[in-house]
């Protein structure tokens, strides 16, 4: 059904062939709800799922099953009406009954099941769906009467399914689908959404409940957050059944912030409809920074969308929202949207205006926040709510605070040092020069002083550590990575909860641009003779990092004086010359990314290894002794070809780009890999070739 020609829902095809989906929609246990095996399978999935997505919301806020029978809990459902089940191809053996693709039987099967009597029905708004089931489940407890209470409790959903192809064409042909598969919010390629499944509940209760004539808040629940002020309305006549309003969307958000009783600058962020609609976009970016940013001065409002990353959810989008806005009010992060890389052209945001539309999370000012939440439906309907919502410092504790040691080192001394901190017999270094397989003793030079002299390989730089006695369970290192010297010492701790800590000698190359070098000197509309053009200045050494040469040695000193220990080092002689007697190794997808076997050389600076292809495609990278520190990888992700592509490093390897050899499996291939140094320079080389077929 896919054809890729714009036209294409003329002859009954969609531009799109992306979406976002569930998998197990088929799966279903009818037992716990006394539906028979026969019903279930011609029941709407959106029926099944809705129904146990209800009761683990119901049964996460404390009410189990019999508390549930003869409740006063009142169910109100979005989906789709007529649903896309009366549409989707079915078995001949599907069963079912009458009430199988029924609109209003989606909630009121819920009721039924459960045994739940308050109002129970159906909302179809499209994308205001789910927030239109909020804002009726939260009017219905907030708006109660002495002689009409509907419901003590609401349960409030949305589910969305694609199950019909139809709803594919129906939706290319409306120029709602974004042929490139994405959802590319606020930016200037947004061209529309992608369809996507969801499905979400939320349960809503009383905050408050009178005891003895005083209001007190409930104890013993959950609460994931407060609905400060909710509101919806429609847009009315306007330029189309479509077509944004932006008064009346302004509208929207000023009754629920009178709602809310707060300062427009006390919502710190939006979650926004935000679906990929140019006009849309660039509408509801405007309406916000007018509702909620008068002030200039005013804290930048954080503006995202959940569209970008799961798609259009239709029905269940705003359920999803408010999911996501109250786990990241939870954890005291604002999530941002994805796929913005240039912003839209439309979307008129001045210098200094305090709007931020987040391409990376950003943290809440406060441990408590209000955040607006946006939906609207495809027509003209529009929901806007702002919960409160606060840190749960049980799922995010508060964070220790790192203070540094004024004192690293005291010469003098100072404390009696314990038992279990000092050596047996030696202090001995572990280091990646040995591929951290063996552990040198260091000598004693003076009272408290011990050294070890090492020789600076060909990558100009060395991880180590020390290690009592040469035990992995006694070792002593700098608690964070790659450490300076003259780091604190931390330990002795066993190597399993430091091996990531090391003391790094780094005598790379470290470029830092020339201060004062890189304004051009223009005359006559052109550049002076010898001047260097603005936005290409020139790039010194750093002067705090010398420069090292491989084959030059290292005198590296461990001091000891009362409890102190500090760790140092010093260039004692040049080099003289260097032959790289490393190992290397390929790590790949068939060794499991193990460094197992060292690579062949019978040239200096030629590494060679044979392999066999288990599959059809194998993905590897270098490494050099069984150090990820020391990792080779090409400069372009998955590498299927290696003439003429960079290879970087060495460098932190893992999750990095990685080499990339297809062919029939039983094909024998031989990898090589080259690096020498060429006038100061390393050079490196990966390439491979085919030498036989399978046997």
């Amino acid at each position: 059904m896919y054809d890729p020609d714009l036209d294409s829902y003329k002859w009954g095809k969609s531009c799109s062939k992306h979406g976002t989906f569930f998998e197990g929609i088929h799966l279903f246990d009818p037992k716990p709800f006394s539906i028979s095996i026969f019903e279930s399978k011609g029941m709407d999935p959106c029926q099944r799922h809705i129904l146990e997505s209800s009761y683990e919301a119901l049964n996460a806020a404390g009410f189990k099953k019999g508390k549930l029978m003869k409740s006063l809990i009142g169910v109100y459902i979005g989906t789709q009406v007529p649903a896309e089940f009366v549409n989707a191809p079915v078995a001949a053996d599907l069963g079912g009954s009458g009430t199988s693709a029924a609109g209003a039987i989606t909630s009121n099967r819920i009721s039924f099941c459960l045994g739940m009597q308050g109002p129970s029905f159906t909302v179809d708004g499209h994308g205001s769906a789910g927030l239109q089931t909020v804002a009726l489940g939260v009017n219905s407890i907030r708006f109660q009467t002495e002689l009409y209470q509907p419901n003590h409790t609401a349960l409030c959903g949305g589910i969305a399914m694609s199950l019909a192809p139809q709803y594919y064409i129906l939706n290319s042909a409306a120029g709602y689908l974004n042929p490139e598969g994405r959802c590319f919010t606020f930016d200037a390629s947004s061209r529309g959404f992608v369809k996507g499944e969801g499905v979400g509940c939320v349960v809503i209760d009383k905050l408050m409940e009178v005891i003895d004539g005083k209001e007190v808040v409930q104890d013993g629940k959950d609460n994931l957050g407060t609905f400060a002020g909710i509101a919806f309305n429609h847009s009315g006549q306007s330029t189309s059944l479509r077509a944004p309003h932006g008064p009346q969307e302004r509208s929207c958000i000023e009754a629920a912030l009178r709602q809310a009783a707060c300062s427009p600058n006390d919502v710190d962020a939006v979650e926004c409809c935000g679906d990929g609609g140019i006009l849309m976009d660039a509408v509801e970016t405007l309406t916000l920074t007018a509702a909620y940013r008068q002030d200039p001065d005013g804290m930048p409002l954080m503006l995202s969308s959940i569209k970008s990353g799961y798609g259009f959810q239709f029905e269940a989008a705003g359920v999803a929202q408010l999911q996501r806005v109250l786990l990241a009010q939870r954890y005291n992060v604002a999530s941002p949207s994805i796929h913005l890389f240039e912003l839209s052209p439309h979307i008129e945001v001045s210098d200094g205006e305090p709007i931020l539309i987040m391409s990376e999370a950003q943290p809440f000012r406060y441990g408590s926040s209000f955040v607006g939440i946006t939906a609207k439906g495809i027509g003209g309907s529009m929901v806007h709510c702002i919960p409160l919502g606060f840190v749960d410092t049980e799922a995010r504790p508060p964070r220790k605070r790192l203070e540094a040691d004024a004192i690293c080192f005291w010469p003098g001394g100072g404390g009696q040092i314990a038992d279990s901190e000092m050596p047996f017999r030696s202090y001995n270094i572990v280091g990646s020069w040995s591929e951290f397989a063996e552990a040198h003793e260091m000598e004693a030079e003076d009272d408290g002083v011990f050294s070890f002299t090492m020789t600076l390989g060909i990558n100009r730089f060395e991880h180590f550590q020390i290690w009592m006695d040469g035990r992995d369970n006694r070792v002593f290192h700098p608690g964070v990575w790659n450490a300076p010297k003259n780091t604190a010492i931390q330990g002795p701790d066993n190597l399993e909860v430091c091996e990531a800590f090391y003391w790094m000698i780094d005598k790379r190359e470290w470029l830092i641009p020339q201060s004062g070098v890189g304004q051009a000197a223009i005359e006559n509309g052109r550049p002076t003779e010898g001047a260097v053009l603005s936005g290409h200045p020139q790039y010194i050494q750093n002067p705090y990092f010398g420069i090292g040469i491989p084959g030059e040695k290292y005198r590296i000193r461990l001091y000891v004086s009362g409890k102190w220990r500090t760790l140092d080092w010093e260039k004692v002689e040049d080099s003289k010359g260097y032959t790289d007697d490393g190992s290397y190794y390929i790590v790949g997808s068939w060794t499991r990314w193990n460094c197992t076997e060292a690579m062949k050389t019978s040239t200096s600076g030629v590494y060679t290894q044979q392999v066999v292809l288990e599959f059809g495609r194998i993905f590897f990278q270098v490494v050099r002794n069984k150090d990820w520190n020391q990792t080779f990888f090409p400069s372009m992700d998955t590498a299927s070809f290696a003439e003429d592509i960079p290879v970087e490093g060495p460098d932190w390897g893992q999750e990095r780009n990685m080499w990339c050899i297809e062919g029939n499996i039983g094909d024998k291939f031989e990898i090589e890999f080259q690096r020498s140094l060429d006038a100061g320079v390393d050079k490196k080389k990966v390439s491979w070739k085919r030498i036989s077929g399978p046997d």
